[in-house]
């Protein structure tokens, strides 16, 4: 059995379905709060006084100008021509 909705009902449902919303939202707000907190305290607690991204740099400053290196095969070697038996160039080219 249907009972047609009126529009208060129509309403009241998005009343209460926006209230809904609305809590979960700030729970969703509160709960990241809360996580953001505690990772901030364990990373105080891990990294006291020093921050772990500086033990991964190294740089080094040399003042000479550096020697540009030869590389044994930096060549380009070109492929021979082949041909058929018959004395004629391959039709397909190599």
């Amino acid at each position: 059995m249907n009972i047609p909705l009126t529009s208060t009902d129509v309403t009241d449902i998005r009343i209460a379905d926006r209230e809904l919303i609305n809590g979960l939202q700030q729970t969703l707000q509160s709960n990241y709060g809360r996580l953001l907190e505690a990772a901030e305290k364990e990373w105080a607690r891990k990294f006291a006084g020093k921050d772990p991204s500086d033990a991964c740099a190294t740089v080094r400053i040399t003042t000479e100008t550096p020697v540009p290196r030869q590389l044994a095969c930096a060549g380009v070697l070109k492929k021979p021509k082949t041909r058929s038996l018959s004395g004629k160039r391959a039709s397909v080219p190599v």
